[in-house]
């Protein structure tokens, strides 16, 4: 577990299921998950907006072998509380 799961609520359990396996070829092979907007990855503003939702209670992040490692490092250095590894 990368974070702590949330408290249980009133409301249904749900689990995101974020899908970020591309291989950016687009983009010239440079991750566009990893690429800042006003010094925030791409990839941590998905996951905050996720986090938000008071419905979610894990998050799960599907991507490549490779792309494991940055991953989890961005996911360790964010505010989160329901990723799973």
């Amino acid at each position: 577990m990368l974070g702590k799961r949330r408290k249980k609520t009133d409301l249904p359990a749900v689990c995101a299921v974020i899908v970020a396996a591309g291989s950016s070829r687009r983009m010239g092979g440079e991750n566009k998950l990893l690429l800042e907007i006003d010094g925030v990855p791409v990839l941590a503003r998905t996951l905050s907006a996720f986090q938000k939702c008071a419905a979610i209670r894990d998050i799960v992040l599907v991507c490549r072998e490779q792309d494991i490692m940055p991953y989890t490092e961005l996911a360790k250095a964010s505010p989160l509380t329901s990723c799973a590894r």
